[in-house]
């Protein structure tokens, strides 16, 4: 009888071991991930920064199941690109068209997918089409604020008609943003003087010169001009002059601007990212237009004596209120 027992309560024992096995086997491994980050442009880190907290807020944290494997030095871009490949990473975000034209071609055939954030993607040739792409690319397309940023300079300052632009065409997208400039200026009856700038010393000797004429300055969006927005600023203030921007400059103290929000567009690629993360092909991700949003620095206005109407800052979905104003909406 107590023979009979023991073998009852052994086999039991067995049948419970066996489960707690096949349970531990069932339990599943948490997926850890290596994501390659290639930026080629240094004013748009803040783009890398909201990728990674909007990866993070769908479960992708770094440093606990995501590693990134982050370009640091501009001429080490092959060895990353290598080392991404050796490790077969599951996933590259490249920011910039330069930056996705390199990934495409270092990682052709393997599989990588890539999410880019890029000012043209068809232009560029990184894909055919906004929705067609024979690349595992998708991405964000950002720019598409020039235009707005011209019109809605006129309507807080209806007095514009001759606007100074220094340009560098120090990234690809310049060129296509000053013909977007040229489109509507011609549009709006706005006389535009271009002052091509190749460096700080033709900068500083444009802006000192700035005709009497001058009703307002558009600021491009480039590597040299904006790293120098302070001065171009505040020749501005001097000259009281207002400023716009189809990149969202407005946080720096340009008058009124219309682009995109680095951040943001950053947690946009994000999303683009968990999906491909999660099983989606890249190539059947559309590319997507990025979000853009309106800023008016009252700050910048109250400065150069401008007054805004409210019923133009009540459209305005991001606003800076001056010093000692109420909070920012």
């Amino acid at each position: 009888m107590i023979g009979n027992i023991y073998k009852a309560s052994f086999a039991l024992l067995l049948i419970f071991i066996s489960l707690s096995i096949l349970s531990c086997r069932r339990q599943p491994v948490e997926k850890k991930y290596v994501i390659g980050v290639i930026n080629l442009n240094p004013t748009m880190s803040s783009m890398v920064e909201g990728f990674k907290d909007g990866l993070a807020e769908k479960g992708c944290v770094e440093g606990k199941n995501v590693t990134y494997m982050q370009l640091k030095d501009l001429e080490d871009i092959d060895r990353v690109l290598r080392d991404l490949k050796v490790r077969k990473a599951d996933l590259i975000l490249a920011v910039t068209t330069p930056a996705m034209e390199k990934a495409q071609n270092a990682v052709r055939g393997t599989g990588i997918p890539i999410v880019g954030i890029s000012f043209d993607p068809v232009r560029g040739g990184i894909v055919d089409s906004m929705a067609y792409k024979k690349e595992n690319t998708t991405g964000i397309r950002v720019g598409g604020g020039v235009k707005k940023a011209l019109e809605w300079l006129l309507l807080i300052a209806p007095h514009t008609k001759r606007v100074f632009v220094p340009v560098k065409f120090d990234t690809s997208a310049a060129e296509s943003r000053l013909a977007d400039l040229k489109d509507i200026a011609t549009i709006l009856n706005i006389d535009l003087l271009i002052s091509n700038i190749e460096g700080r010393d033709d900068l500083r000797t444009a802006l000192s010169s700035i005709p009497k004429d001058i009703d307002a300055e558009f600021i491009p969006h480039s590597l040299l001009i904006v790293s120098n927005l302070d001065a171009i600023l505040e020749t501005a203030v001097k000259r009281r002059l207002p400023t716009a921007s189809g990149s969202g400059l407005y946080k720096y103290g340009v008058t009124v601007s219309c682009g995109q929000d680095h951040g943001h567009t950053g947690k946009q690629a994000a999303e683009l990212a968990n999906k491909v993360l999660k099983g989606r092909p890249a190539a059947s991700l559309p590319f997507e237009a990025a979000d853009l949003f309106l800023g008016i620095n009252l700050d910048n206005a109250k400065k150069i004596g401008l007054d805004i109407p409210e019923h133009f800052l009540r459209q305005a979905e991001i606003m800076r209120q001056p010093a000692g104003a109420a909070n920012e909406n």
